[in-house]
């Protein structure tokens, strides 16, 4: 029933029966208690209510910053018959006027602050163990690669284990809740951006500049040592925008060859297999050119040397006709045995070999005397021998002989003194034919070793073509054994060595790119695309788990309609040294990293967040 009171209020729903004496009492009560001082104060103000906030946020701060100590110094101070440590800590704030947490509202957030707070003492001395030890456990390593989830990770595990206890589940249900939540939520996180990631790699074939970036990615994979192959990659271009000459003019190395990396250059064996080895045997025929053009700068051929040594022997036969025009008196032999006795006396000139070709210039200078061959051209004649014997080119039953160049250079110096007394002019007929014959001598050396205009002795038989024609092939092993002997036998000119370098270099550089490293076996490119696919999208563990294996393959032949483009990007920048560098430092992947997945949760956050006390 209805019943309306005094003040005109209706109180509906009252149980028949019921006394008009209870319902009075009743009105006075509520009455009362709504005109009661406590329900007629005003709501607190904005300054009372900020400044408890303020009040509980120091609290939190202090208390989380303690919780981690307080796990050390809490059953020492129980032990010792004290309240522990923390709670103590607790007090004093309170009596210095520090608000406490009263709804439950209030204390889920302020457990969560506390983990927060706690959280980064712990982030921050992972940070500095990772730095101080050469090799810190997996685990500080983690944290320290990504504090803030870490401390995220201990807010989110004490706010979940509180939440649990507010709503009276048992400890190890809260316990259970700090450690499960903070990994639910890195992992929601990480699907969200997966996921978006996973939108984004979709559409990139359909783009040029998105083939581009998968083809990046694909030499990013295949590369050994990123950051070595961008330097030399970075050298090479600075080097050639200059205007400098890198390398054998003409020759135009691949990308392979400029970056010295193994990893790239299995990749290029691999490709230069395929549809794209026309292209690589015509630059490898090219650059076979213009090697044997720059060789062929050094003129060390047969016909070179007859023009120069016609050329000396013009310029030095007057100067040695007016030399020997004045001969009347006999050369004297005699000096020049003594001078031989005494270099025989030497421990040098006793060595086996020297003393046989000092004994076998004793022997020619006796001759000459018996024979009555006295006069300054008989006396040149030795001279010319004793440069034979000097060169290796005189022998006997024992063999080749050489005499010593300290040695004969004093046999021959005694020999030029006796014949400059008797043919006046003929020092400096002498001085002029030497000055005028290193070069040819050196020529002649370099003609030997190579193999005269063909480079018989440094090409192969099989012949290389290009559009002016066909040229043999030089051998990167018989033109560096021949660089070794001719370095061996004599000193070339700065050019002449400058020449041989860096053709012997050049072709180093191109054998090593087409022989030398790995090939990539089953890394395919397309394999290899579609392995960064999946890192990108599952992070590198779950991309190689045998799920993540036969996700590889359904991408790699969802992409064989885009792979000869992305192929075709491929053999340019390996063409093109510009190109390959490019590409390589937009790349997003690298042998040396591991995954491009997000950092991992820590359970180890929210374990200390439930745990914190």
């Amino acid at each position: 029933m209805n019943v309306e009171m005094p003040d005109g209020t209706i109180i509906e729903g009252v149980p028949d029966g019921t006394t008009r004496a209870d319902i009075m009492a009743r009105w006075q009560k509520r009455g009362a208690a709504t005109s009661s001082p406590a329900a007629t104060d005003d709501a607190p103000g904005l300054g009372d209510s900020l400044k408890r906030a303020a009040g509980l946020t120091a609290r939190y701060a202090v208390e989380g910053a303690a919780s981690l100590p307080g796990l050390v110094l809490n059953p020492l101070t129980v032990a010792a018959g004290r309240k522990p440590w923390t709670e103590a800590l607790s007090g004093v704030l309170t009596s210095a006027g520090l608000p406490q947490p009263e709804s439950p509202g209030e204390k889920i957030s302020g457990e969560i602050s506390r983990g927060i707070a706690g959280g980064a003492p712990v982030a921050a001395g992972a940070q500095w163990a990772s730095r101080a030890m050469r090799s810190a456990p997996s685990v500080v390593r983690a944290i320290a690669a990504a504090p803030v989830a870490e401390m995220a990770s201990q807010g989110i595990g004490a706010g979940a284990s509180q939440t649990v206890r507010e709503a009276g589940g048992p400890e190890w249900a809260a316990l259970m809740a700090g450690v499960v939540s903070p990994m639910a939520a890195q992992q929601g996180v990480a699907a969200a951006k997966g996921g978006a990631r996973a939108i984004n790699e979709i559409r990139r074939p359909i783009t040029q500049a998105g083939r581009d970036q998968i083809a990046a990615d694909t030499l990013g994979r295949l590369t050994q040592n990123k950051g070595d192959a961008l330097r030399n990659l970075d050298d090479y271009a600075a080097a050639t925008r200059s205007g400098k000459q890198v390398g054998v003019p003409g020759s135009k190395p691949t990308a392979g060859a400029v970056a010295a990396d193994y990893g790239l250059i299995s990749g290029e064996q691999a490709i230069a297999r395929g549809d794209a080895n026309p292209l690589f045997s015509a630059r490898r025929a090219e650059n076979n050119a213009a090697r044997i053009a720059d060789l062929e700068r050094l003129k060390a051929t047969t016909s070179e040397l007859d023009r120069l040594t016609a050329k000396r022997n013009t310029i030095t036969a007057p100067l040695r006709d007016m030399a020997f025009s004045k001969d009347a008196a006999p050369v004297n032999y005699n000096a020049v045995s003594e001078t031989v006795a005494k270099l025989r006396a030497t421990p040098e000139g006793g060595r086996q070999e020297t003393a046989r070709a000092l004994d076998i210039l004793n022997k020619w200078i006796a001759d000459k005397q018996s024979d009555g061959r006295v006069s300054a051209r008989d006396a040149y004649a030795l001279h010319q021998d004793i440069n034979d014997l000097i060169r290796g080119k005189v022998g006997d039953d024992k063999g080749a002989v050489r005499l010593a160049g300290g040695l004969a250079t004093q046999v021959k110096g005694a020999l030029a003194a006796e014949i400059e007394k008797v043919a006046p002019g003929f020092k400096r007929y002498l001085n002029t034919y030497s000055r005028l014959s290193k070069p040819i001598d050196r020529l002649e050396v370099i003609r030997d070793k190579l193999g005269d205009a063909d480079l018989s002795r440094a090409t192969n038989a099989l012949p290389q073509l290009t559009a002016d024609g066909g040229q043999y092939t030089l051998s990167q092993n018989k033109l560096r054994n021949a660089v070794e002997a001719i370095k061996k036998e004599t000193r070339p000119a700065a050019a002449q060595s400058d020449i041989l370098s860096r053709v012997l270099g050049d072709l180093n550089a191109e054998t090593a790119a087409s022989r030398g490293g790995k090939l990539p076996g089953s890394d395919t490119y397309q394999n290899i695309a579609s392995a960064n696919f999946l890192n990108r999208v599952l992070g590198q563990t779950l991309a190689e788990s045998g799920p993540g294996m036969v996700a590889r393959k359904t991408l790699g032949f969802a992409m064989r309609p885009f792979e000869p483009s992305i192929n075709d990007a491929i053999v340019r920048a390996y063409l093109d040294p510009e190109e390959m560098r490019r590409l390589l430092a937009m790349s997003r992947t690298s042998r040396a990293s591991p995954t491009l997945a997000g950092y991992a949760p820590s359970a180890v956050g929210g374990l200390l967040g439930s745990f914190a006390p």
